[in-house]
């Protein structure tokens, strides 16, 4: 019996991760680097300290770090408004059937807390929620397990009756890795790798609470 489900964010509940590819195409495109989608969607679910590392290694990009994170970020800030966003398929119905079974929720994401608790008021679904964990929270990002095991203490649930519902391929493994049965949700528009997930699903109606 399911008592309690751990929800990354981006790609599970919010569709987001579009705009954020977007941005990172446009920052590589100074360099003259064309890439796309399907080249960088395995950044995701990754933090943004993480992707950055990546990106210079990868592209073999000169800038110091730092730079690097706010010429970035400035990019993505300069395309982001709120009418980019929008809820994923099915995700707000789950969440209040989860509330009518007076089953726990909560996020556990690799993004930055103020960007969390922007969409989760604009999308006024914080009463969903017993807490919200990111990121800023945590040294080590997905794929490390901390955030999720952390996620089941606060909870105060047995593992083996909880889930997670992640869309990313290191978010899986870290779910995984905390020994929490996880779907592999493929509700975004962009597909990522869900093939280590207990289950792939592409649709909240085929979890079974």
């Amino acid at each position: 019996m399911v008592k309690g489900v751990i929800f990354d964010f981006d790609g599970v509940i919010v569709e987001s991760e579009p705009l954020f590819l977007d941005s990172i195409i446009l920052y590589l495109r100074k360099f003259n680097i064309e890439t796309d989608y399907k080249d960088l969607s395995y950044l995701l679910g990754m933090s943004m300290e993480d992707i950055v590392i990546e990106l210079k290694r990868k592209y073999q990009i000169t800038d110091d770090l730092d730079i690097i994170n706010r010429e970035a970020t400035e990019i993505y800030n300069d395309i982001k408004t709120l009418d980019r966003f929008s809820l994923i398929p099915g995700v707000e119905d789950f969440m209040k059937k989860c509330q009518s079974k007076q089953i726990k929720m909560c996020v556990a994401s690799s993004s930055a807390m103020d960007y969390l608790l922007e969409l989760i008021k604009h999308f006024n679904i914080e009463q969903y929620f017993q807490f919200v964990l990111t990121g800023d929270d945590f040294e080590k990002s997905k794929p490390d397990p901390q955030i999720y095991n952390t996620a089941a203490e606060k909870l105060g649930i047995d593992k083996k009756e909880l889930i997670v519902v992640e869309d990313a391929y290191n978010g899986i493994l870290a779910a995984k890795r905390a020994n929490i049965y996880t779907y592999g949700l493929k509700a975004s528009v962009i597909n990522q790798n869900t093939s280590c997930a207990d289950k792939q699903i592409y649709s909240y109606s085929e979890i079974d609470l």
